[in-house]
């Protein structure tokens, strides 16, 4: 979504979802300050902007929901791996082996589930972040609009 609205100097356009994302709070605020004051502006995009943040937020939850639907299937194909793995090394086991190669494949197989359990959990984490930090926008938002 592209915002435009004037400044004292010119015209500001911004492009709201990368603007929203990485921008810092006080930055956030006072585009949101300058925006309000541009009347004909403020009342065009102010409502767009709120609603662009609600679907934000949920589209973020969305994918928090997702990343922890896979943490947890990949948490449990790792127990499940390792515990495979100390029965192959174990003689006490049925399925102890002494084929390195087989001992290997599951150490890779392994490293593989790490490897997705760590991606999983660091994207419900950026989307639990990304949720906390529009919800706060549109606190603003709203304030703002209140003045």
């Amino acid at each position: 979504m592209e915002i435009e609205y004037c400044i004292p100097n010119g015209k500001m356009m911004i492009d709201a979802g990368l603007f929203f994302r990485d921008a810092g709070m006080r930055q956030i605020r006072r585009m949101l300050k300058q925006l309000s004051q541009s009347r004909p502006a403020s009342e065009e995009y102010l409502p767009k902007i709120r609603k662009y943040l609600q679907d934000q937020i949920l589209a973020e939850k969305a994918r928090a929901v997702e990343a922890a639907e896979e943490y947890a299937i990949y948490s449990t194909w790792l127990s499940e791996r390792k515990t495979r793995y100390d029965e192959m090394r174990n003689p006490c086991y049925a399925a102890y082996t002494e084929d390195k190669e087989a001992l290997s494949r599951m150490k890779e197989l392994i490293g593989t589930c790490k490897t997705h359990v760590d991606d999983a959990k660091n994207r419900m984490i950026r989307a639990q972040k990304l949720t906390g930090r529009y919800e706060d926008i549109l606190k603003d938002v709203e304030k703002i609009i209140k003045e």
